[in-house]
């Protein structure tokens, strides 16, 4: 298949990359023997020329800021700023494709577009028409949390601290020009650490003194803790996802954080769907060779999956209220097998049943639903007669 072949979810994953980072990112449809300055006509692609999908970030584009769409105010025209780069052509003749779009004016009708945070009009304007970077308004946070992580690291090394309390240490120091008293003392010291470091045993004078000085760093952690909290919550991200950690507090699961990231994942996805929709279109007509069909659509799959055992439920549900509708006459046999089969997309059973099926219990129905008992109610009540 093209979109393996050609290694496009790496290509629309890096897409959303670089767009999200720096605010901004195209992805070229690239059609062999095709002009990219012109605009996308899908009738006029033939079979085997898509070549694949190259991603310019928004420091590699100039925008066109004479001709923009009059309804979104997007550039008409992206003009390449650095060489085509056709390492990604699987076929042997990419350095003629190379020389044949290098340099070129590409129309926005062939590209998928992703930005990164909303700007207001005018700073969108100022920005050359391009998002911000989804890091700008999380920076401060950032570097907060950097720093308070620096300081907890700091602390932790100073938690305990050991204290060699020596008698007449100032002498020692101020006499120390000869260097026999102090390289006596460093010599002291350094044995003492060598001698506690691997038999845990400590000689000194009896004048001498040991003590320990242990530092409390549970305020620190907190503090670290909520710099998290906020981290999550302007990223958007739970934080059990972000740091990996387990869900906190009594019967606390993550299920409902999980499920308003999946939400805000979906809404990403959504606005790039005209953009996808538009590259399947191009696979497809290059795949058979003929434009996709009226009704040719797709669905992203959910990000979150339904354990087995909900899905029984669910089905088993959706199966009594159905046949329960049924027997009681109030729908067909025929619309009864379209929501069975309908309802498989989450229940996962029902998606066997084939059109065929569908067709046989609509000439099986009795008259009422097939039209004859509406049409008849119809006259009726027209009649002023009660049904």
């Amino acid at each position: 298949m093209q979109w393996s072949r050609q290694n496009i979810s790496k290509s629309l994953f890096f897409l959303a990359s670089v767009g999200r980072l720096y605010g901004g990112a195209i992805a070229l449809i690239v059609i062999d023997g095709q002009d990219n300055s012109t605009p996308l006509n899908l009738a006029s692609i033939r079979k085997d020329q898509f070549l694949g999908v190259k991603v310019y970030d928004r420091w590699q584009l100039i925008p066109s800021f004479d001709l923009v769409d009059p309804i979104t105010g997007e550039a008409q025209f992206y003009d390449v700023v650095n060489d085509f780069d056709g390492a990604f052509f699987t076929k042997g003749r990419a350095q003629e494709v190379l020389d044949q779009y290098r340099g070129q004016r590409i129309d926005r009708s062939r590209i998928i577009r992703m930005d990164g945070d909303s700007l207001p009009y005018f700073l969108w304007i100022q920005n050359e028409r391009w998002s911000a970077s989804i890091l700008a308004s999380i920076y401060d946070i950032i570097t907060s949390y950097n720093t308070a992580t620096a300081s907890l690291t700091s602390a932790a090394y100073k938690a305990s601290v050991r204290v060699l309390k020596v008698e007449r240490i100032h002498e020692i120091m101020n006499n120390s020009s000869d260097g026999r008293a102090f390289e006596n003392l460093h010599k002291f010291v350094s044995n003492l650490r060598f001698l506690e470091s691997t038999e845990n045993v400590t000689v000194m004078g009896n004048e001498d003194s040991l003590e320990i000085l242990n530092y409390n760093i549970e305020g620190i952690s907190d503090a670290l803790d909520q710099m998290k909290q906020q981290l999550s919550g302007a990223t958007g991200i739970p934080i059990t996802k972000l740091f990996g950690e387990s869900p906190k507090g009594q019967n606390s699961t993550g299920e409902s954080d999980m499920r308003m990231y999946y939400d805000s994942i979906l809404v990403q996805q959504e606005n790039l769907r005209p953009g996808i929709f538009k590259l399947l279109q191009v696979m497809y007509a290059s795949t058979f060779g003929r434009p996709a069909p009226d009704d040719f659509d797709f669905e992203f799959c959910p990000l979150w999956q339904t354990e087995q055992t909900d899905k029984t439920t669910m089905a088993k549900s959706v199966s009594d209220s159905i046949t329960e509708t049924y027997n009681a006459g109030i729908i067909s046999r025929e619309t009864a097998l379209k929501e069975l089969r309908q309802s498989s997309e989450y229940t996962g059973v029902y998606s066997n049943i084939e059109d065929e099926e569908i067709d046989n219990a609509a000439e099986e129905d009795p008259p009422e639903f097939n039209g004859e008992m509406m049409a008849q109610n119809t006259e009726n009540n027209g009649n002023g007669e009660n049904t």
